[in-house]
């Protein structure tokens, strides 16, 4: 038995139309997202704190300090932010007395920190939870999906003018052949002869977000190894890819026997973990004015992907080349936002920030 916490249908009617996300992040340039990218987390978790307290509020409770009251019942909401588990976990205590308590998870599994949701609440609440667990979930869908895509956007301005058309021939290459679903499974890497940076169009960009989504890292958010991919540098001369160059061919290597490991640790647990496989090939294509485009690949589709790479070498090369007079404004662009992610996409770091905030938020009246 016991009264229903939260109904879907009154205690958060006008909330569930409300979707503030798009307009607060879509347009802000990347050194923004980057550089704010800690207070976009922290607003979204006092958002779910809020709509947590507000709910309680509409199903007829009585804010009294910390606690939640309605009858004999009193509620205080307790909030932790597992950061190495990128889990967000709420608790409805009931105060002064011992309960049996439920729980509901709300996975998320999106773009950013926060992986899973857990809603404890009293046994007796257990209908309540599924509403609210639901309408959690729909606001860091939404705040997700909004940041997801102004990081795209952001990074599309920078690249538009760069090397798009690189990824152009390989997609007309691989469509013509039936090859098309191999497409954003292979990446260019441009390199000066010490460090080098991958670089995507937007369109390999989507696959390459959607493959850290679908693949979650239990520590590290799809936002942090796309940053990573993106702007975490490659010691050239460690790579694989400068010994392909002086043998003039494709070259293959278990990830275990990478010469970067400690050096370059972000961009190491980004490529592993978009590539997806043991081992992987690589070759340098061509050099010009001491710049290097570099392919990568997973090597069990090497045998697949190859001979259309070879087909379109020539237009690869020119592609390149005529691109290179927008490199240096791009690259000076990359290495600032390197900079910012170094500090800015920390999980645990988060967690500590988060711990604090929520204890601020919870404080208020």
């Amino acid at each position: 038995m016991g009264f229903i916490l939260l109904d879907a249908s009154t205690a958060l009617h006008g909330m569930t139309n409300s979707n503030p996300y798009p307009e607060k992040l879509i347009g802000k340039p990347l050194h923004e997202l980057l550089n704010g990218y800690h207070q976009i987390e922290l607003e979204i978790i006092g958002d779910l704190v809020n709509c947590a307290q507000s709910a309680l509020v509409s199903a007829g409770f009585e804010r009294r300090d910390q606690n939640y009251v309605r009858k004999n019942l009193h509620l205080s909401i307790l909030v932790e932010f597992v950061g190495l588990m990128r889990i967000l976990h709420l608790k409805l205590q009931n105060v002064g007395e011992t309960d049996t308590y439920h729980t509901r998870t709300a996975t998320i599994n999106h773009f950013g920190l926060i992986r899973e949701i857990h809603i404890e609440a009293p046994r007796h609440l257990d209908n309540a939870l599924e509403g609210l667990c639901n309408r959690l979930r729909t606001m860091v869908t939404q705040a997700y999906t909004a940041l997801e895509q102004a990081f795209i956007s952001s990074n599309a301005d920078l690249e538009m003018k760069v090397f798009r058309r690189l990824y152009d021939c390989v997609e007309a290459q691989l469509k013509n052949n039936n090859k098309y679903h191999l497409f954003g499974r292979c990446w260019f890497f441009i390199s000066e002869i010490e460090e080098g940076f991958y670089f995507f169009n937007e369109s390999v960009l989507r696959r390459v977000i959607e493959h850290y989504k679908l693949h979650q890292d239990e520590a590290i958010s799809p936002l942090e190894l796309t940053v990573w991919i993106l702007s975490a540098p490659l010691p050239f001369q460690k790579s694989l890819a400068i010994e392909a160059w002086r043998q003039k061919k494709f070259l293959s290597l278990e990830w275990v026997k990478t010469r970067y490991i400690d050096e370059a640790n972000k961009i190491f647990q980004a490529e592993i973990k978009l590539f997806d496989s043991k081992t992987y090939t690589s070759t340098t294509l061509c050099e010009r004015r001491g710049y290097y485009l570099v392919l990568a690949m997973p090597t069990e589709l090497k045998d697949r992907i190859v001979p259309e790479i070879m087909v379109v070498k020539g237009a690869l090369e020119k592609q390149f080349e005529d691109g290179l007079k927008e490199w240096s404004p791009y690259i000076r662009m990359i290495r600032k936002l390197s900079g910012l992610a170094k500090e800015s996409t920390s999980a645990p770091f988060v967690g500590q920030a988060v711990g604090y905030a929520i204890k601020t938020l919870l404080a208020q009246p």
